[in-house]
């Protein structure tokens, strides 16, 4: 496709936005057509890094521990973990990358700014992202057409977005890492950005990237050219956050002969707000990490559940009334209790392998806190 069929398309698109304001119904249907253009053009072109030139058929949905989906195969099962935790933390370094390289840009309104300059800037940043989940799914034919709308018809805050993603990034990891489908680990993403304050615009543009047709390869390798340039990019790939199973090592609340000590989120990520339950005339926060979800009895430190062997990191950030958290660690340190002043709370604190956390008020109240692995 030359640059001429490109900016082509490009001004279809942009001329069917301009008479929204007319006859809107001949407009979408422009609109329409301008896109389905950009998607029968994109065949040509459509890359992924160092993939062979030429379109990507969608695979579909594929899960973890089913049929591979057609020109896919298993990993090996000596190495899909590691090879699975690679491809997560790829996808987050993919991601960061092509955001950011846009948001360099500074164009908030991508339509004022002319489609020239939208596709010199989508073809340069695409240029230079390399094989991988993000890559493989924007090679998807129409991928890119629906890229390059949304960020057209869309007002996008893109350095706030990265702002966002890079809270998110030990979720992220964590989220695809421990997800069941290409689909689940999609949705994995757009929830905790959304969770973490992304509006309507930020998440239509992760919506388009159409991340669940690339995430494939983090359950089942490509057996083509892409699938060989995939694997010699993982060969040595850094592992910068380590994953953790969750479905082994569980964050459970509490339970006691009144109830459920608490209630909200206890999966990884930040700004979790957590609630206090009624009991004993008393109002209760308490959680543990792996080991069921009894408070009052000991833990037998020779039976901790595989993936459990790791200390994970509490952050209490926020609280909506003073005073103390009682943070009891049975086999990971020296002293069994450690009193902790709220003041002192956003420094992360040491839980796992038995541990719990309980925290006690005289009337309802809540916690925001971070839970993140160690890495």
């Amino acid at each position: 496709m030359t640059d001429t069929t490109i900016l082509g398309a490009l001004n279809s698109l942009t001329d069917a936005i301009t008479e929204l304001g007319g006859t809107a119904s001949a407009a979408m249907t422009a609109l329409q057509s301008a896109i389905n253009d950009l998607a029968a053009a994109q065949r040509s072109t459509a890359r992924c890094g160092d993939c062979p030139v030429g379109e990507i058929t969608d695979p579909g949905l594929a899960e973890e521990g089913g049929t591979p989906p057609p020109g896919h195969e298993e990993w090996p099962a000596e190495t899909y973990d590691l090879e699975k935790c690679k491809l997560a933390n790829m996808t987050y370094d993919d991601l960061h990358k092509v955001i950011s390289q846009l948001a360099s840009y500074n164009l908030v309104n991508w339509l004022e700014a002319g489609v020239a300059i939208v596709s010199s800037t989508i073809g340069a940043v695409l240029a230079t992202l390399a094989t991988g989940p993000l890559g493989i799914g924007l090679a998807v034919l129409g991928v890119v057409a629906g890229v390059i709308s949304v960020l057209l018809l869309e007002t996008i805050d893109l350095d706030e977005l990265l702002s966002i993603l890079e809270t998110q990034h030990q979720a992220i990891v964590q989220g695809l890492y421990n997800s069941a489908s290409n689909v689940e680990a999609a949705a994995v993403v757009y929830d905790l950005l959304d969770a973490g304050g992304a509006d309507f615009s930020q998440l239509n543009f992760i919506e388009a990237l159409a991340l669940a047709k690339g995430l494939v390869v983090m359950f089942y390798q490509r057996s083509d050219d892409i699938g060989a340039a995939l694997a010699a990019r993982l060969d040595g790939y850094p592992v910068t956050i380590e994953c953790v199973s969750t479905s082994t090592c569980e964050i459970l609340f509490c339970e006691d002969v009144e109830g459920t000590m608490g209630s909200g989120d206890l999966s990884y990520g930040t700004g979790r707000v957590l609630s206090s339950a009624a009991m004993y005339g008393y109002h209760y926060i308490a959680f543990r990490v792996g080991v069921g979800n009894t408070i009052w009895t000991a833990a037998d430190c020779d039976t901790i559940e595989e993936g459990c062997d790791k200390r994970f990191f509490l952050t209490i950030t926020a609280t909506s009334s003073p005073g103390n958290a009682l943070y009891g660690t049975r086999c990971i340190d020296a002293y069994p209790f450690i009193l902790t002043e709220w003041s002192n709370s956003t420094v992360p604190h040491a839980i796992g392998l038995a541990s719990w956390v309980k925290v006690i008020r005289s009337a309802p109240f809540t916690i925001t806190v971070d839970l993140a692995p160690q890495v």
